[in-house]
């Protein structure tokens, strides 16, 4: 922080014969050589020379005191001489300093020079810098500008050091890009010309593999594959090469489950309810069974509680009434989470990642970390293929803003995100909403390939046309209120309904039929023949509720039935490691970064300006700091500035907030959907916690290094660089901290606003405006001592007095403000534990907010 002064203010006087230039030697009249003083008419006074205007500053002669220069004081008293107008203006407004105003008053050794001792002066020489009061002069740091006569340096190390890691980190992205180009099939000439140079929207011709040769638009392997998965794993064994991936997939299934490919989930359920703490009841007693094995649809008319249904099944929501059955044990489904696979209506996931890169996350989460990563990438690999998604492997899933894969596509990534952890049951929300119908009729033929596997395949489905609707076995439709109008095969619906006296036109779709039914909207056969109006009352009255008889379903080729508890069993063996979570996540979470270079790049931009403008703001001034001189010379000092050092600690605050808090809310804000998903599939919310936030640590290091190398070449420091770093640093770390504790309860489309302001009102509350004196006598000093900008306020205050020490009163200028001048390695522990304390705090946000998302 300084500069060249812009003027001397010294009236006429012999120090003023010749002015003292920067940079050059400064020689004055020696003692002998000046004419003696009138004897009776003055104390060597300049401004008022024949007068006896001089007061004594000491009772009796004493030298002056290192870092003074009085080299005429040398067996007199000091002396305060009558100042000249100007110097009197200067030392009352805080001007430049005035050279001694008579031939006896003391002075401070002038910035620019050294004085080893009160009676030599010598221009400070170059790689060296001397602020005021210096006896020996500074070196400077490297690749620092210091000619002869610095009173600050000037320091480019560090900006070209961050200019050179921008260099290289262009390169390293620019690298990958050319490497997932060719991935993906371009050629070189198109893969190394840069994205700005190509047309927008061009899309990549993806690599066509030879497995793809035979991928229609229907996903015809796996169509193809049903019958002979039907037939049984031997029989899937046993087929050609054409199908190989999908024996791979059996094999990967009975691996899943130590061996025994025979294990199945099958439900049983009676009267489940849920009703609401004002009394509504949204689920009405539904009775039955759910097989393995075969595709159940839930149907049912808008606010039916289909949704609910599920929820209350899978545990989601706590029921208030009835009990469940799994493989005839009383049982409840958030014991099997692992062996459990949820499709949400959304399609949840990371959209930068491509499809394999997004289902080899999933697989290496959930499957049993015995498995070495060759097997898990064969597995992703044939799954990929058996859904016919080989041919976007690599391709990105994009979303409304960037181009990627096709809607039907994404809809089975979706479901590979579950199927490939080799479930046991598999519950869809609408897998075919938003689809057109022939990518609606893909994505249920992959689910009654599912279901062939033994997988217990549970769906809710709305208006499906009609080949879709015969693909699954069992249907139930749920009339309004949640209470059951049927619940059985779908080949014997339509005669339960046809019995009731309702009428299926032969070209009708009977999926249609029956969502009129249901809906209060069915045709009567006979106009004269009354049909029932309340539906569930009457399938509980015609006695045809489902009973699914679990005793033979379960029991295996040695006549023993596989238990409960060995199902546990298995579901303890799934899902990696807690550091190989850990380290996934933290994997993912670079890879995530390492797409969106846009938002990078503007992190650091407004890091870079924020400095800069930080640091220009700064660069006007001479030194950093004047104080009131020690005694006993208080009374030639100039008027204190150390309000400005405190109001530029506040401001540095206030703009590392600005820069860093947009990029803080965004770890895990936007992610958010995709962590409740992911935990409730089973996976460990502090592994995901603990692997994103370091992944994130790497940018705040980038952030702080470019606002420090701008602002430190501007506003010129008088400490080192690297503590200027420190400080930014931990600083950016904490604003991190505190954006994430704000995504966790804030709404996405407000949580950036919320998080600088409020990150913005905590760096303000540093000191400066309000003193932590005031905050200390009102009793909320606490609210200051939570905000890390009040310890970097502190600790650059402290460093930027103490180049001062023995020049000036320091600790009468830190009173002011309740600062502690040597807190310098408390305030950065403060700032360390500051950071962790808010990353704690998130983390109970993210696992307690939204609980019901995370079941």
């Amino acid at each position: 922080m300084g500069g060249k002064r812009k003027g001397t203010g010294y009236a006429g006087n012999v120090f003023e014969s010749p002015s003292p230039i920067l940079g050059q030697p400064w020689q004055v009249p020696a003692l002998a050589d000046l004419p003696p003083i009138p004897p009776g008419v003055g104390f060597g006074c300049y401004y008022q020379p024949n007068a006896s205007v001089g007061v004594p500053l000491v009772p009796s002669y004493r030298p002056c005191d290192p870092g003074y220069f009085c080299p005429y004081v040398v067996d007199q008293v000091m002396l305060l001489c009558p100042p000249s107008p100007e110097c009197f203006m200067n030392r009352l407004a805080g001007g430049s300093p005035c050279l001694p105003q008579g031939r006896f008053e003391p002075a401070l050794c002038p910035a620019g020079f050294y004085c080893p001792t009160p009676s030599t002066i010598h221009p400070c020489p170059e790689g060296h810098y001397c602020v005021t009061g210096t006896t020996q002069p500074t070196p400077c740091q490297f690749m620092s500008s210091c000619p002869t006569g610095t009173i600050t340096e000037t320091h480019f190390g560090t900006l070209l050091i961050v200019l050179l890691a921008d260099v290289l980190l262009c390169i390293v992205f620019y690298c990958q890009s050319v490497y997932e180009r060719r991935r993906d099939g371009a050629s070189w000439i198109d893969a190394a010309t840069p994205t700005f140079l190509q047309g927008r929207g061009r899309r990549r011709r993806p690599k066509t593999t030879p497995a793809d040769k035979y991928s229609g638009t229907r996903p015809t392997q796996v169509r193809a594959a049903t019958a002979t998965i039907a037939a049984g794993a031997d029989a899937a064994r046993a087929t050609t090469s054409t199908f190989e991936e999908v024996s791979v997939l059996v094999q990967a299934f009975r691996d899943g489950f130590n061996g025994d490919e025979r294990l199945r989930m099958h439900f049983a359920f009676d009267n489940l309810t849920l009703a609401l703490p004002t009394g509504k009841v949204v689920l009405g007693g539904v009775t039955g069974g759910i097989r393995a094995g075969h595709m159940t649809a839930i149907m049912g008319g808008s606010g039916a509680g289909k949704t609910t249904f599920m929820n209350v099944l899978m545990g989601k929501v706590q029921r208030t009434g009835g009990a469940l059955r799994i493989n005839d044990e009383v049982d409840e489904i958030h014991n099997y989470r692992n062996l459990i696979g949820f499709v949400p209506q959304d399609d949840t996931m990371l959209r930068v990642l491509t499809v394999r890169e997004a289902v080899l996350h999933s697989a290496r989460m959930r499957l049993p970390s015995s498995w070495p990563a060759s097997k898990v990438a064969a597995h992703v690999d044939n799954l990929l293929r058996a859904l016919n998604l080989s041919s976007v492997a690599h391709t990105r899933i994009g979303d409304e803003v960037t181009r990627g894969i096709s809607g039907g596509q994404r809809k089975r990534v979706n479901i590979a995100l579950e199927l490939v952890a080799a479930p046991l049951a598999l519950f869809l929300d609408e897998p075919t909403s938003g689809l057109d119908a022939t990518a609606s009729l893909d994505v249920v033929d992959i689910l009654q390939a599912v279901s062939k596997l033994g997988v217990t395949v549970v769906s809710i489905i709305h208006q499906p046309r009609i080949e879709i609707f015969e693909r699954f076995d069992d249907v139930l439709l749920l009339a309004p209120g949640g209470r059951t109008a049927y619940f059985g095969p779908i080949a014997r619906a339509k005669d339960y309904f046809t019995s009731l006296g309702f009428r299926f036109d032969s070209e009708a779709n009977p999926a249609d039929v029956l969502m009129d039914i249901v809906s209060g909207r069915g045709q009567r056969a006979d106009p004269d023949r009354e049909v029932p109006v309340d539906l569930a009352s009457q399938w509980v009255s015609s006695g045809s509720t489902v009973h699914v008889d679990l005793s033979t379903t379960t029991t295996t080729e040695s006549g023993g039935g596989p238990t409960n508890k060995a199902m546990r069993s298995v579901a303890a063996r799934r899902g990696a490691t807690w550091l190989q979570q850990a380290f996934h996540c933290h994997n993912r979470s670079l890879l995530k970064q390492s797409r969106e270079l846009t938002s990078l790049q503007l992190e650091l931009f407004c890091a870079f300006l924020a400095g800069f403008l930080m640091g220009n703001a700064v660069t006007g001034n001479v030194e950093s700091f004047y104080g009131l001189t020690l005694e006993p010379y208080a009374l030639i000092s100039l008027q204190p500035d150390g309000w400005l050092i405190a109001m530029y600690g506040m401001l540095a605050g206030m703009s590392v907030a600005l820069s860093a808090a947009p990029s803080g809310v965004n770890v895990f804000g936007e992610d958010l959907p995709v962590y409740w998903r992911e935990t409730a599939s089973g996976q460990s919310p502090s592994a995901y916690y603990v692997g994103t936030s370091i992944s994130v640590l790497w940018r705040i290091v980038l952030s702080a290094a470019h606002f420090t190398a701008i602002y430190y070449v501007l506003a010129r420091p008088t400490f080192a660089v690297g503590l200027q770093y420190l400080m930014i640093l931990l600083n950016v770390y904490c604003v991190y901290g505190i954006s994430a504790c704000i995504s966790m309860i804030t709404s996405r489309g407000n949580m950036a606003l919320v998080s600088v302001v409020t990150t913005s009102v905590m760096a303000f509350n540093c000191g400066f405006l309000i003193t932590l004196n005031r905050a200390r006598d009102a009793g909320f000093e606490w609210a200051f001592d939570l905000g890390p900008n009040r310890w970097m306020a502190e600790a650059q205050f402290g460093l930027t007095l103490n180049t001062y020490e023995g020049v000036y009163n320091l600790a009468s200028e830190a009173s002011k403000y309740g600062y502690d001048l040597d807190a310098f390695a408390n305030d950065m522990l403060m700032m360390v534990a500051l950071g962790i304390a808010y990353r704690v705090v998130a983390y109970v946000f993210m696992v307690t907010a939204h609980r019901d998302k995370q079941k």
